[in-house]
C-alpha cells in the first residue's frame, strides 16, 4: 500500500486560516500542531482549532468557526502530513514556515512564530504532566524559548545571514523530531526469542 502525501503549503494554509477569521499565522499555528502532537500524539482538526482560535467563536455551542468542506479538508490534510511527518522513520518532517524567497526579516519573524505556538501547543497539550520531563524536552524547551524572542540575525553579510537562518530551521526541524520521539516513542515491535 502506498501512503499517501499531501504537500503543506503554507501560504494557502494560512489562507484557510484568515478566511475562517483565525488571527494566528500559519507558522504559529503550525507550531501549536506540532507542539499538540508531540504530547498527545493525535488531535483532531476541531480540538486544534479550538488551540489557535483565541476569538469568542472558539467555545460556542456550534463548535468552531464554521469550515466549509474544502476548508475542512485542507486542515485535516495538515494535521494529517504533519502526524506522518512526525512519524516518519525518514525523518522528512519540516516545520511550516515562509519559503525562501521572502525577506529574511519575515522568514525570521515566522521561525520566531513558530517556536512560540510549538511551547504553546507543548503546555497546552499537558506537558507539565509529565513527570519526569525528559532532559532533552526540557533542553528544546529552554531553547526554543530563545528562539521564540528571536529577532533579525545581524551579521556582517547576507550570506551568513541565510546560512544562520538555514541552521535555525534545521534546528527547529530536529527539536521537534526529538521531542516527538521523547515524548511519543515508537512502540517496540516484540522479538523472537
Amino acid at each position: 500500500m502506498i501512503e499517501e502525501r499531501y504537500f503543506i503549503d503554507f501560504y494557502e494554509f494560512s489562507d484557510v486560516l484568515h478566511d475562517v477569521q483565525i488571527t494566528l499565522g500559519g507558522a504559529e499555528s503550525h507550531g501549536v500542531l506540532c507542539g499538540l502532537l508531540c504530547v498527545q500524539g493525535s488531535i483532531d482538526v476541531a480540538a486544534w482549532i479550538s488551540y489557535i482560535d483565541s476569538s469568542e467563536h472558539a467555545n460556542n455551542a456550534e463548535g468552531p468557526h464554521s469550515l466549509s468542506e474544502e476548508q475542512r479538508i485542507t486542515l485535516t490534510k495538515v494535521r494529517s502530513e504533519t502526524m506522518r511527518q512526525l512519524n516518519d522513520a525518514e525523518c522528512n518532517f519540516q516545520p511550516l514556515l515562509p519559503s525562501d524567497n521572502n525577506p529574511l526579516g519575515a522568514r525570521t519573524e515566522a521561525l520566531s512564530e513558530w517556536s512560540r505556538g510549538f511551547l504553546f501547543g507543548l503546555v497546552s497539550g499537558g506537558l507539565k504532566k509529565i513527570d519526569p520531563i525528559p532532559a532533552i524536552v526540557n533542553e528544546v524547551v529552554r531553547d526554543l524559548v530563545a528562539l521564540s524572542q528571536a529577532d533579525h540575525v545581524n551579521t556582517d553579510s547576507d550570506n551568513d545571514n541565510e546560512a544562520a537562518y538555514a541552521e535555525l530551521v534545521e534546528y527547529l526541524r530536529s527539536a521537534a523530531l526529538l521531542t516527538y520521539e521523547e515524548l511519543q516513542p515508537p512502540e517496540k515491535v516484540p522479538t523472537l526469542q
